[in-house]
């Protein structure tokens, strides 16, 4: 063979050796981004708290307290030494951290603990052996009375009391055998009641509803001679000292209106309220700073009367009480005259010490 033809074949080689690896598609590399991965499962975590341990307690001694947790894998841990531990009255009962508790004065408290933002409590009476708590509402018509006292008679005496709270709620603690309640509130006459305690006992006190005042008065309202001599510096002249109008009472559950005529009056409605026996009245017209050192108009004037010299205000708080001819009490607040109704009050004589206060049944 020539040297040509040698040149010649293994040139046609090497082209088709070429062309032979130009038809071949590279191997491509696997895509590991496509391969997924499981996340690990999360931590167990404390769904809720359970506080366990006795419901009584006697004053003076120890009770273990207990926390159990229940995990969100099914488990349940005991936890009483790391959660937070909580009294209301550590008087009543005290808690130490390790969940024992120590038996303080009669009582009653909420005992709580709190852990991972999981709260629990229970209610804990501490009460002597033999004893037991009484617990009551004192309402009136269904309205609770708050601020009422429910004393425990001992004859006349009473040896233990309790006050009502916002629903009306009393609680007495450590009583036992036969027991006298006597209830006292404000505008309303005395309860007393007897009954045997040998277990809890839940006894409601329901006092008479409001007294009825709606009908036709006469209300007089007289200067205090004490309070207002008539010897003193822009003294309210005798004339003024004692003013008597018609009254009529509209009375709509505990609110009362009462709408004035007779002399000549300009102006005369006020309101007021009635809880049990006791009315009150707020009477619109001249206020006064500490030691009157300023007299100013109220917004609203609601008792004026037209006089010689001007005009006659009343002014004040009233509190009377019912009797038998209709209410009774006391007027405290500024009686003054004027010389007009607008501007600064200037008093050309004035009382700002205590009047008698009266509505008379007609």
């Amino acid at each position: 063979m020539s040297r040509i033809s040698r040149i010649a074949l293994a040139t046609t080689v090497v082209l088709a050796g070429w062309l032979t690896a130009c038809d071949k598609s590279p191997t491509r590399p696997s895509d590991q981004s496509t391969q997924s991965t499981s996340s690990p499962p999360p931590p167990p975590s404390l769904q809720r708290i359970k506080i366990e341990g006795p419901a009584l307690v006697l004053p003076g001694t120890h009770a273990q307290y207990s926390a159990f947790g229940q995990i969100s894998d099914g488990t349940t841990k005991d936890l009483t030494s790391t959660v937070t531990w909580r009294s209301s009255d550590d008087g009543v009962l005290a808690i130490s951290p390790s969940g024992e508790a120590t038996g303080g004065r009669l009582g009653e408290v909420t005992l709580a603990v709190e852990s991972s933002g999981k709260r629990d409590g229970i209610q804990v009476l501490v009460l002597a052996p033999g004893t037991f708590r009484v617990m009551g509402v004192v309402s009136d018509n269904g309205v609770p009375i708050v601020g009422a006292t429910v004393d425990v008679l001992d004859g006349s005496r009473a040896v233990m009391s309790a006050v009502t709270d916002e629903q009306g709620l009393y609680r007495l603690y450590g009583l036992s055998g036969f027991v006298e309640l006597r209830v006292r509130a404000t505008g309303y006459s005395e309860q007393i009641r007897a009954f045997p305690v040998n277990d809890e006992v839940k006894y409601d006190f329901a006092l008479p509803p409001n007294a009825d005042l709606r009908g036709p008065y006469q209300l007089t309202i007289s200067v205090d001679p004490a309070s207002c001599p008539a010897s003193s510096r822009n003294a309210l002249p005798a004339e003024l000292r004692v003013r008597t109008y018609d009254a009529a009472i509209t009375q709509t559950g505990s609110i009362l209106s009462v709408r004035l005529s007779g002399g000549s009056l300009t102006s005369g409605s006020f309101s007021g309220t009635v809880i049990g026996g006791i009315a009150t009245f707020d009477i619109r017209g001249l206020n006064s700073s500490s030691y009157y050192y300023y007299t100013y108009f109220d917004r609203t004037l609601d008792l004026v009367e037209q006089v010689p010299t001007g005009f006659l205000i009343i002014s004040g708080k009233a509190t009377a009480s019912t009797v038998s001819t209709g209410l009774s009490g006391t007027l405290q607040g500024v009686m003054g005259v004027v010389p007009t109704l607008s501007g600064y009050p200037v008093l050309n004589s004035v009382c700002y010490g205590k009047k008698r206060f009266v509505l008379t049944r007609r």
